[in-house]
C-alpha cells in the first residue's frame, strides 16, 4: 500500500508499507492483493484498510486482525474501543504521536493488552498504523 504523509509535496516523496502476515490455517489459501486508500479517506479518522473477511472494502487477510491506517495533523486525537479480550499495536510510521506520556516518532510501536481502548494525539503531522488482534 502506497501512503502518504500529511502536507507533503509531491517532490518529497512517498511511503511504500509492506506488510505480509502468515495464512491462519491449512484450509485457508495465500493470496495476494493490492488497493490503494486515498489521502483524504484516511484523514483524520482510522480507516479500515484489512480485515478478516474484507469488510467496508478493506483488504482480506487471513487472520483475526483490522488494520486501520491514518493521516493525522499536529493536535488532532484518536481514541479507538478495544473489545474484550482483544489488545492493538500502534506503528508510527511517519512523525511524532503521543501515547500515555511516551513519545513515539517514526518507525516506534507500542502495544495495548488489557485496555479497553487505543488513545493517542499527534504531536506533528503524522501517519499511523493501528492493528487491532486478537
Amino acid at each position: 500500500m502506497i501512503t502518504r504523509v500529511p502536507k507533503l509535496s509531491p517532490s518529497q516523496g512517498t511511503h511504500l508499507f509492506l506488510s505480509s502476515m502468515k495464512v491462519q490455517s491449512k484450509e485457508s489459501a495465500a493470496s495476494y492483493e493490492h488497493k490503494q486508500f486515498p489521502f483524504a479517506d484516511r484523514f483524520g479518522r482510522l480507516l479500515l484498510v484489512a480485515s478478516p473477511a474484507g469488510e467496508a472494502g478493506s483488504l482480506r487477510v487471513g487472520q483475526d486482525v483490522h488494520l486501520y491506517s491514518s493521516l493525522l495533523e499536529k493536535g488532532h486525537h484518536i481514541v479507538h474501543e478495544l473489545h474484550a479480550g482483544r489488545g492493538a499495536w500502534l506503528h508510527v510510521v511517519a512523525g511524532r504521536i503521543q501515547v500515555f506520556d511516551q513519545s513515539l516518532v517514526s518507525g516506534d510501536g507500542a502495544s495495548f493488552e488489557n485496555e479497553s481502548a487505543v488513545s493517542f494525539t499527534a504531536e506533528k503531522n503524522s501517519e499511523i498504523l493501528l492493528f487491532d488482534l486478537a
